[in-house]
């Protein structure tokens, strides 16, 4: 075996193709693309996103005394068909109140639109962040 170059002993060091797979790149676009969790983008995603949104805003009372800079995100699980399976806290605001108003707002809003067949994939599990400005 020739003597390896640099690349190559970095790609060695790097754990090889597993170890850039394991750590979520592919090698031919390791630094350029990052993953992007929840599957977003696209027209249809974006159109049902913001519906989505715009259904549980409709639905939301913030408690009264919300202070700008809270923050919630819940990790919400659904069915076919929009229906509301779960719905976690996954990061807490450190504020009970204002992180219960996010919950009962997303169990109001049940069942929430969602596509039919394949493209249902994508929202089978979301993390929605609500903040006083909205929801992301």
């Amino acid at each position: 075996m020739g003597k390896q170059t640099k690349r190559e002993r970095k790609f060695k060091a790097s754990g090889g193709v597993q170890g850039r797979l394991a750590k979520g790149g592919h090698m031919a676009n390791k630094g350029r693309v990052k993953r992007r969790s929840g599957g977003g983008g696209g027209k249809e995603y974006d159109k049902y996103i913001g519906m989505i949104r715009s259904k549980i805003t409709r639905n939301w009372r913030r408690p009264p005394g919300t202070v700008p800079g809270l923050q919630v995100t819940l990790r919400v699980k659904l069915f076919p068909g929009g229906g509301v399976a779960d719905v976690r806290v996954a990061r807490s605001s450190g504020d009970p109140a204002y992180d219960s108003s996010a919950q009962e707002a997303l169990q109001a809003a049940d069942p929430l639109p969602v596509p039919s067949g394949k493209a249902f994939d994508r929202f089978r599990t979301l993390n929605l962040k609500f903040s006083p400005t909205g929801i992301q």
